[in-house]
């Protein structure tokens, strides 16, 4: 594996939240091949106690979250990614091709667990029928969680891309209706651009005896609902941001954005335990399926091969 003498890096150090905006900024270049993994690290000093999130953009005016939540008890942070660079299937046309040549990133403060976000708003839980609820988050992506049918499904605001979690025994992932692979940990999670995260677990039903999805938390901005599949309750509602999330793994974490033209599906980290949360941990980008946009809207790029099935 090659690592940093890949990249050209700018501005890696930076002391507290010195810029305007109160944002860290890194631009990264690739130096060498574009057919080998690359390792960007940043170390930056940070507020102490304070959660970040690292975002990255192609352009500097469209933002994705990178990284699980944050939560240094020192000064100094340091965050690192392995990149797995473009393949055949042309993941490298992401942002009209610029994207695995030139990208930024930054440390983003978020208000605490829990803060006050204020009077006069609404809840975004709904149910537009019966056995059914659905989340439209602040960005517009919405969430459908059928316990029916053990399905959760991720539509993007164009209506169009949607990604699926589904099935029993084991969990099932699709994009745009293709599958792509099942789930590798017991806890999966999809990052989803505006401040949306959703955190899936999977159990054992006991009016089934199959295991299915069992619940479903939805951390969105300014608001926290959790869903159990199971009994086909809403166990948590508060109108606070990214309630209990802290104590709750994120598992098999990926992210699912509008990359463009056509969504894009990648791995991005997986955090097995509560014990782990608030630090770096190792992460490894591994492209998942990628969708064709208005110009191919039912193409699905399947980018991932799970050995567990045939037609991945």
């Amino acid at each position: 594996m090659r690592a940093s003498s890949l990249l050209l890096l700018s501005s890696v150090l930076a002391s507290g939240l010195s810029a305007a905006d109160g944002n860290l900024f890194l631009t990264v270049q690739h130096a060498g091949s574009s057919s080998v993994p690359a390792v960007v690290t940043v170390q930056a000093s940070l507020v102490p106690e304070v959660p970040y999130i690292v975002e990255d953009s192609p352009d500097l005016k469209v933002w994705n979250r990178v990284s699980p939540v944050l939560r240094s008890e020192v000064e100094s942070l340091t965050w690192s990614a392995t990149h797995n660079l473009p393949n055949p299937f042309g993941t490298s046309t992401l942002y009209g091709g610029t994207w695995h040549s030139r990208r930024f990133y930054r440390f983003r403060p978020l208000p605490p667990e829990g803060a006050d976000g204020g009077e006069g708003r609404l809840s975004r839980l709904t149910q537009p029928q019966a056995g059914i609820w659905e989340v439209t988050t602040a960005a517009g992506w919405k969430i459908r969680v059928d316990p029916a049918s053990s399905s959760v499904v991720i539509f993007a605001p164009n209506g169009r891309e949607k990604l699926e979690n589904w099935g029993d025994g084991n969990v099932h992932e699709n994009l745009n209706g293709k599958h792509l692979k099942d789930w590798f940990s017991d806890s999966r999670t999809v990052i989803i651009p505006g401040e949306g995260m959703v955190t899936l677990t999977r159990g054992r039903n006991p009016a089934t005896s199959k295991v299915t999805i069992q619940t479903v938390s939805i951390y969105d901005a300014d608001q926290t609902h959790r869903i159990d599949m199971h009994s086909g309750t809403v166990t948590l509602s508060r109108l606070q941001p990214r309630v209990g999330e802290a104590a709750e793994p994120d598992g098999e974490t990926c992210r699912f954005w509008d990359a463009g033209n056509g969504a894009f599906l990648e791995n991005i980290y997986t955090q097995d335990s509560a014990s782990n949360t608030g630090q770096p941990i190792p992460q490894t980008h591994v492209p998942l399926g990628k969708t064709g946009g208005d110009a191919n809207p039912t193409q699905v790029n399947d980018l991932f091969d799970d050995p567990r099935l045939g037609h991945t």
